[in-house]
This record gives C-alpha cells, sequence and structure tokens, in this order.
C-alpha cells in the first residue's frame, strides 16, 4: 500500500477494514521503509504510543508496560542496543547520514531537527564502531583499526519490538528505522525468527504455553548469538595484539590497547541494559494468564523463568567473557610497558657508560 497526502483518506479506511486472519495465534510483523503517514495509521489502529516510534528512530533503550487489562492483555515495549560483527567492507557509517532525503520525517516533528538529531546520531554510532582489519592493512596507524585475521567491523545494532499481548490474537511489530546505519534488515530478522519457530524445541515450547511472551525470548536470542560472534571475533584480535606485543614493542600499539579497552566499557552497560531487559520480561507477566486455569498458570511461569534464566546466564557468561578480554588487555599492556621501560634503562646504561668514558678521556 503506497500512501501519499492525495490518497491519506482512502488509505486509511481500507487500513481500517482489513481484518485479522481467525487461526492466528501471534503475528509478527516487521516494519521497515514506511513514511510518517503509515506509521500514524498503524499507531492509531493498534494503539502505539509514538514513543515507541521515536525511541527507535532515536536509538533510546527502553523496556515498558502499557495498558495492562486484568484478564485480557496488555502492550509491552523493548528497545535494545546491541552488538554485532559484519565484514570490514561494510561501511559502518554512510557519509551522507544527515541528509535529510535520506531521513525518515513525522508530520509532528520538524524536518531540519530531525536531520540535525540523526546527524549526531549517526556521529555516535560511528564513534562505538570498533574496526578489526586484517594482517596486512596497516593504513590507518593510531586509530581503532588494528592487525587481525577476522577483518570484522563490531557495529551497535538495534532491536526494536512492540508486543501486543491479548486474549483474541496477540501481535508483535519489529520496526527497522529507515537511516544508513548497518543495522539488521526486517528481511534478515524475520527469516531467522521463522527459522527459530520451526525448531522444535520452541513448537514444544509453544505448545505447552499460550503465552506470546515466548516469540519475543526469540528476538532476544538474536541478539545474544550476535553478542558471542563479536566477541568471538574480539578474542581472535586480542590474541593477535598479544602475539604482536611480544614480538615488536610499537607505540601505536598502545593506542589500539587503551581504544578497545574504551569499546569494552560500553559493552559493559550495554550487557547491563540486557540483563535489565530479560528480567523485566520475566517479571511482567501477561494478564490474560490469570482467566487461564492454575495448571497453564503454573507450567507458563515455570517455563518462562527456566527461558529467562538461561538468557541470564548467558548474559553472565557474556559479562565474564568481557572481563576476561579486558584482563589480557591489561596484560598485553603491561607487557608492552616493560619492554619500553626496558629499553629505556639500557639506553641510559649506554648513555652513562658513554659519559664514564668521555669523563676518563678528558681526564
Amino acid at each position: 500500500m503506497v500512501v501519499t497526502k492525495e490518497n491519506t483518506s482512502d488509505s486509511w479506511n481500507s487500513f481500517v477494514k482489513d481484518e485479522r486472519p481467525s487461526n492466528l495465534r501471534v503475528r509478527a510483523i516487521f516494519l521497515e521503509n514506511l513514511s510518517g503517514p503509515v506509521l500514524q495509521m498503524l499507531g492509531a489502529k493498534f494503539n502505539i504510543e509514538p514513543f515507541f516510534w521515536s525511541s527507535s528512530l532515536n536509538w533510546i533503550p527502553s523496556r515498558y508496560q502499557e495498558d495492562p487489562q486484568a484478564g485480557t492483555g496488555d502492550h509491552i515495549t523493548i528497545c535494545l542496543t546491541f552488538l554485532r560483527s559484519m565484514p570490514s567492507g561494510t561501511d559502518a557509517v554512510r557519509m551522507d547520514a544527515g541528509r535529510s532525503d535520506k531521513l525518515l520525517s513525522l508530520s509532528s516533528t520538524n524536518p531540519s531537527t530531525l536531520s540535525e538529531s540523526f546527524h549526531h546520531l549517526s556521529k555516535d554510532i560511528a564513534m562505538n564502531t570498533l574496526k578489526l582489519n586484517r594482517p596486512d592493512d596497516d593504513r590507518h596507524p593510531g586509530t581503532s583499526a588494528a592487525s587481525t585475521g577476522c577483518g570484522q567491523l563490531l557495529v551497535l545494532d538495534l532491536l526494536s519490538v512492540h508486543l501486543i499481548r491479548s486474549t483474541e490474537g496477540s501481535t508483535i511489530f519489529s520496526y527497522h528505522p529507515s537511516l544508513p546505519l548497518p543495522t539488521t534488515t526486517a528481511k534478515d530478522l524475520q527469516r531467522r525468527i521463522r527459522f527459530a519457530g520451526q525448531s522444535v524445541y520452541w513448537q514444544k515450547m509453544f505448545q505447552r504455553s499460550p503465552d506470546p511472551t515466548f516469540v519475543l525470548l526469540t528476538f532476544l536470542w538474536h541478539a545474544l548469538y550476535a553478542w558471542d560472534e563479536a566477541f568471538e571475533h574480539l578474542y581472535m584480535h586480542i590474541c593477535t595484539l598479544e602475539t604482536k606485543a611480544i614480538k615488536t614493542n610499537e607505540k601505536q600499539l598502545t593506542n589500539e590497547l587503551h581504544i578497545i579497552r574504551a569499546h569494552q566499557l560500553h559493552y559493559s552497560s550495554l550487557l547491563a541494559n540486557f540483563t535489565k531487559t530479560v528480567e523485566f520480561i520475566r517479571d511482567t507477566r501477561h494478564p490474560a494468564l490469570e482467566s487461564m486455569d492454575k495448571k497453564t498458570q503454573k507450567q507458563t511461569r515455570h517455563l518462562m523463568n527456566r527461558e529467562c534464566l538461561m538468557l541470564l546466564n548467558e548474559i553472565k557468561r557474556l559479562d565474564m567473557t568481557r572481563e576476561m578480554q579486558d584482563k589480557r588487555l591489561k596484560n598485553v599492556m603491561n607487557l608492552v610497558f616493560s619492554t619500553v621501560n626496558i629499553e629505556d634503562s639500557s639506553r641510559m646504561k649506554e648513555m652513562t657508560e658513554a659519559a664514564v668514558r668521555d669523563s676518563a678521556a678528558v681526564g
């Protein structure tokens, strides 16, 4: 459906009359490349607050519950920033990120203000992009580029999901803002969630519990797998730096180590936010479960606690991996400083001996 200023009214009437299929328990809709009027139509029909769109556009981490109705349902919003790895041949942030014709403007927002906001957002994302170059790539000494065999970029990605839980049928919206950033596309995420839903493990889970929140957990597992892959590539990079530190004592190496440690501090806060998101989902129970039998309630609570505990344990493992990598970075930095101190001491010794010889010759 294409919505323009001329056909807004007709498009709205057609959109409202479109009915949901009766045989669906949970429907997932992946949104991408949508204009402001279409977002407004979606918000009006499904009672989605504008803050969901704005927080997604501006990468504002958020998690909250809306309109809880006992025995019926509610709305849950999750906006989560996570880390993922991608080939280094991809531009992390294009130079035209601030151009107004590349931006999605809402009618209630000043276009110039929106363009400036996105420009600052793109620069912020670029600053948090860690480049891990191949061994033969030494074109950017003194920057975050480092010599490694993986040739990857560690970039920030966004998971923006709005879940409508209802006894009449639940709906999940995954919003992918039209920004010139290397985020996961709607098509890619839809394919991964579909494959996850076809697995035997999740099919049994959906059969044992009517709670649509379990579908939301598959989105979080996508973010978790991305974290795991990114840390694996970062570990390879750190191992390369360790080998390089043993063989050489380049000054630029210390700059690279400091840059990576700065990124590690940011990753720590992102993982903490990930933990809070999982805890929020675990503690925000589906209001419709109150109208179900005790056996279903008990089984759903047990499954939800178990699945969230698995996620929390995996996040804890990721944070322990981050701490281990940070310790190895610190160890490499100590090695570099020790090597430099030893060389300085050797030079001072040679200078002292030369001064003594000169004094003896003069005498």
